[in-house]
């Protein structure tokens, strides 16, 4: 739990309030777009779907609700843009010790084709893991009865998302990479998975310990599905969160690996300038 010990403490340090609200505005309002886009509750509706429905007529079921393109359009740029941001300042703070976002047109647009290169990876896996989900939710519904199918499309699911953690897990390096080195991304992303394959189960288990409790706020949010606003509001916490501890832990993962020294831990983040 290195990994995770070392993000909470730069989170939770001194300053860490200031911290968060700095980072609560980049994180915000990509989480919201995203919590009512792709909300996790709604894969639990169709675990407990027994019906024997096709592939395509479950597949969009988890995307069909009002607004769903525009939603998603709007969520895919924010969240390139905030992240770029996410990442400018945690680059600014932890190589020259200064807390904040310095050129900031120039920071984001630096970081923009990274952020973007791995918002779409992770989109298209994210796309493969669900497709292979659905697939065997159908062929369960038609072999199974309803309560064998759900506890065996319970268990897929399962499967899935560990999956797709553990193969995120094995890229952690990979933004930070193209950031701080400049390469480009599969360059970044072959450095990456390759240099760090002895940490790919440590970092898995940071991603873990998010996944569980992305899940547990989740089961919540399901159990208030009758109230959209609270389901809504409850699963945009959970991922301004997990928005906000993934960034910290991909640059200070960043920096361990490379054994490059932190400004931040010696620099005064929030000095006054005179």
């Amino acid at each position: 739990m290195k990994y995770l010990k070392e993000t909470c403490r730069y989170l939770f340090s001194k300053n860490g309030l200031k911290k968060w609200l700095y980072f609560l505005l980049f994180s915000i309002i990509p989480a919201a777009l995203i919590a009512h886009a792709l909300p996790i509750y709604r894969l639990f509706f169709i675990i407990k779907e027994t019906e024997a429905l096709s592939f395509g007529q479950i597949w969009v079921t988890y995307f069909a609700h009002k607004g769903i393109i525009l939603t998603l359009i709007l969520a895919f740029f924010a969240n390139v843009f905030f992240s770029a941001c996410l990442c400018s300042s945690l680059t600014y703070h932890m190589r020259i010790g200064q807390f904040g976002l310095p050129r900031f047109f120039t920071c984001v647009n630096n970081n923009f084709f990274p952020c973007i290169s791995r918002t779409v990876t992770v989109g298209a896996l994210m796309v493969v893991c669900y497709s292979v989900f659905i697939l065997f939710d159908v062929l369960w519904n038609i072999v199974l009865n309803s309560v064998a199918a759900i506890i065996a499309s319970a268990f897929v699911f399962v499967l899935m998302v560990l999956l797709f953690t553990y193969l995120l897990s094995t890229v952690t390096l990979w933004l930070p990479t193209m950031v701080l080195t400049g390469q480009k991304y599969q360059t970044a992303l072959a450095t990456a998975f390759y240099q760090s394959r002895d940490l790919h189960k440590k970092y898995f288990m940071f991603d873990f310990v998010l996944v569980v409790f992305l899940m547990g706020i989740s089961v919540l949010a399901y159990y208030t599905a009758a109230k959209p606003l609270v389901s809504w509001a409850i699963t945009t916490v959970a991922y301004v969160i997990t928005i906000i501890f993934i960034h910290v832990f991909w640059f200070v993962s960043f920096f361990d690996f490379n054994q490059l020294t932190r400004a931040d831990l010696t620099v005064s983040s929030f000095k006054r300038r005179l």
